[in-house]
């Protein structure tokens, strides 16, 4: 499509794909936090200080990336060379929201200098919000500088790439991989558990599938990740440990695999036949509910409801559009046209055309005003009890909190990057 809306976000996709192996200028290791509040339409600016703040436990919160007013971050010409802000609000009371009650109260608990120069990051997926705690990551040359609350707690000697990070009771883990010489570290509370230099990562923290942490994911009380090294073979690495996984005789091509509750899940097919599903030892024949007329593009394994279920994106041959399916182990359960941008327990969004719907379980629908709403990372999206939370950016004016159909414009030049409700 050649509108200048699809144009610009493929080149919003294609500049954060890039800035994967892009590093920041050369800087000066500062500690930088400072407490503020959103008022009369304005955010503060950060600034440099070693001063402890206290992240409240409860809230609806929201994390932002803010430029200088008047510089265009939908063309973000100067990207990598510019100074801006790394926001993370927070709003009390969501009732006002839902009741339409006009503009709630936001308070400012983070602004942290980043950018050329600054140890914080622009990048939309180099920081996150998670465990009460807002981490982010800055890639050196010289290495790269890993901050909790905008305090320094880890300055790592390589430059490498964050891939997963999950909070484990009093613990923190983090799983990252490095730039120059490949290969995967587990740390937990900043000190490293295991490490490999010859592996292929399974998930990341940009990956919709994956959710909020990423690569990393707790089973069993314990942190885990999958890996491929370079024969081919899988491995599931758990608290440190790794432990081969045997896959199926005759497989001719993996879609995904997965561990939930100690059991490993494959998505996969056998023998050039339709997609197989695998829940340990037991199989499940997909063929009846996949024998659609078109190009399989994609399955994915999803943890739903406390059960297993399987997504599809599929191209049919009649019409040449993209479908999303999802699946039980034994029937499909729904189809929606599109493309899926993010996919909850009793909610999904999806692309029609260049529009955004919110669809629920039982059929109803939310099209959102105009048709330049985005979901700039997975984390943008939140659901429970039945309320959706969006953090939705804008080509076409200051991004957007949106609550179950009420809008609630935030005044910032910039864009969110994720949302979390902490009742």
């Amino acid at each position: 499509m050649k509108s200048s809306i699809r144009t610009g976000l493929g080149f919003l996709f294609l500049l954060w794909v890039l800035s994967c192996g892009r590093m920041e200028p050369d800087i000066h290791i500062k500690r930088a936090d400072t407490e503020h509040r959103l008022a009369g339409g304005r955010i503060p600016r950060g600034k440099d200080s070693t001063q402890q703040i206290i992240i409240p436990r409860d809230g609806l919160f929201l994390t932002a990336v803010c430029y200088p007013e008047g510089y265009d971050w939908r063309r973000d010409t100067a990207h990598g060379t510019l100074k801006g802000r790394l926001l993370l609000l927070r709003i009390g009371d969501v009732r006002s929201i839902l009741a339409g009650q006009g503009q709630p109260r936001v308070d400012t608990l983070l602004a942290l200098e980043a950018g050329a120069g600054k140890a914080v990051s622009l990048d939309a997926d180099r920081h996150q919000f998670i465990g009460g705690h807002l981490y982010t990551q800055c890639i050196t040359e010289r290495g790269t500088v890993y901050r909790r609350d905008g305090q320094t707690v880890l300055l790592a000697s390589e430059p490498e790439y964050l891939r997963g990070i999950l909070p484990l009771g009093e613990d923190i883990y983090t799983l990252s991989q490095r730039m120059s010489e490949g290969g995967l570290i587990l740390r937990c509370n900043w000190k490293q558990l295991f490490q490999t230099q010859d592996a292929i990562l399974h998930g990341s923290l940009a990956d919709l599938a994956f959710g909020r942490t990423g690569a990393l994911f707790e089973d069993g009380g314990e942190a885990c990740f999958l890996y491929r090294n370079g024969a081919g073979e899988w491995r599931l690495v758990r608290n440190g440990k790794a432990l081969d996984l045997p896959l199926p005789a005759h497989l001719t091509k993996l879609y995904d695999i997965r561990c939930f509750d100690g059991t490993v899940c494959l998505a996969c097919q056998i023998r050039q036949r339709q997609p197989v599903l695998y829940i340990g030892s037991k199989k499940h024949d997909l063929s009846a509910t996949t024998l659609f007329p078109g190009e399989k593009l994609s399955f994915q394994l999803l943890r739903l409801g406390g059960a297993i279920r399987l997504s599809g994106t599929l191209r049919m041959n009649w019409n040449q559009q993209i479908y999303t399916c999802l699946w039980s182990d034994s029937h499909l359960l729904q189809t929606a046209a599109g493309r899926i941008d993010w996919l909850g327990e009793q909610v999904f969004l999806r692309r029609e055309g260049r529009r955004l719907l919110a669809a629920t379980a039982n059929g109803r629908e939310y099209p959102f005003d105009g048709d330049t709403a985005l979901l700039i990372m997975p984390q943008c999206a939140w659901a429970e009890e039945g309320k959706l939370f969006l953090a939705l950016s804008r080509y076409d004016g200051s991004p957007v909190l949106w609550v179950n159909g009420q809008s609630c414009p935030l005044p910032l030049n910039g864009f969110l990057t994720s949302v979390l409700h902490c009742p």
